[in-house]
């Protein structure tokens, strides 16, 4: 049984999803801050949605959840790391 064009997506989105962990899993727990509000961003880590990937940001005063989309790098929305 062939596969044929679902795979090569498969393959591609895997290999988006690797890419993706080797860029940015060392920094889960850093700290960014955005410059829309001004306000200090926890980076919780990665997540794979149904239909694109995602950074998942806390607000470090008060936890509540942000999760952008992996279509452009966290710089590109405007978070700048916080070099502590």
């Amino acid at each position: 049984m062939e596969c044929g064009h679902s795979c090569e997506i498969e393959a591609h989105e895997e290999e988006n999803w690797k890419l993706l962990l080797s860029k940015y899993e060392h920094l889960i727990g850093r700290k960014y801050r955005w410059s829309q509000n001004d306000e200090t961003y926890i980076f919780q880590g990665l997540m794979h949605g149904v239909d694109d990937y995602y950074y998942n940001m806390t607000t470090a005063n008060d936890g509540i959840m942000m999760s952008l989309s992996c279509v452009a790098n966290l710089e590109d929305y405007g978070m700048e790391l916080i070099n502590e």
